[in-house]
């Protein structure tokens, strides 16, 4: 009877003395997000667990294995706009989304010309019949615009005009830069013309007829 005791004791005393596997894990919620370590890829951060939202801070979120960009549900991201001429403004051709702004990028897209880095919101409005600072203006229809004249109407096309000028960055038909016309209905009247003594015409529009008033002195 007590070698038959013995027999059996033997086994469970042997079993109760049976260690764990030293390879098995003991699964802890160490940030309290509810979440175990084997499924937690972070359990010191409750704000990184598989229910977190991904966003742009270069870390796993929620621990899909996909960081930022590379996951398609991140949030919190920009676009960007491609500036191919380097003026520091892009234009709608082409976009990036990312974290971070990439190389050759701009926040904006104000460039009506992604081609030529002299065209851009800051650049100065020249008379060439470009937009040249994209304002949808061109030339004297913007306010700003450098490198326009004076036209003077010019009625007796003798060069010289009078009245008030208009202001254009091209030529206009029938008008002069030259002003200071005395008479514009009379062709042979204009600064510098040729003074006739006698004909009673200011022909050189300085206002006096200095020719007649020496003869008249040596008289």
């Amino acid at each position: 009877m007590a070698v038959s005791l013995y027999r059996w004791l033997v086994p469970l005393v042997l079993l109760g003395c049976t260690r764990a596997p030293e390879d098995s894990a003991v699964l802890v919620d160490q940030d309290g997000d509810g979440f175990l370590s084997d499924v937690d890829c972070n359990d010191a951060d409750s704000a990184v667990n598989p229910d977190a939202i991904e966003i742009c801070d270069g870390q796993d979120n929620d621990c899909d294995g996909d960081v930022d960009m590379e996951d398609p549900d991140v949030e919190g991201y920009s676009t960007w706009f491609v500036d191919v001429d380097g003026d520091g403004y892009g234009s709608l051709d082409q976009t990036a989304d990312a974290c971070e702004q990439p190389e050759n990028t701009s926040d904006n897209a104000d460039d009506c010309d992604d081609r030529d880095d002299d065209i851009h919101p800051e650049a100065r409005e020249d008379c060439d019949g470009v937009d040249n600072d994209c304002d949808e203006l061109v030339d004297e229809a913007d306010p700003d615009v450098i490198g326009e004249d004076e036209y003077f109407l010019d009625a007796d096309e003798d060069g010289f005009g009078d009245g008030d000028p208009v202001i254009s960055c091209d030529p206009v038909e029938g008008y002069s830069t030259e002003n200071g016309d005395c008479d514009d209905g009379d062709a042979t009247a204009f600064p510098g013309a040729e003074e006739l003594c006698g004909d009673g015409i200011d022909s050189d529009c300085d206002g006096e007829d200095p020719e007649c008033d020496k003869k008249s002195d040596s008289q």
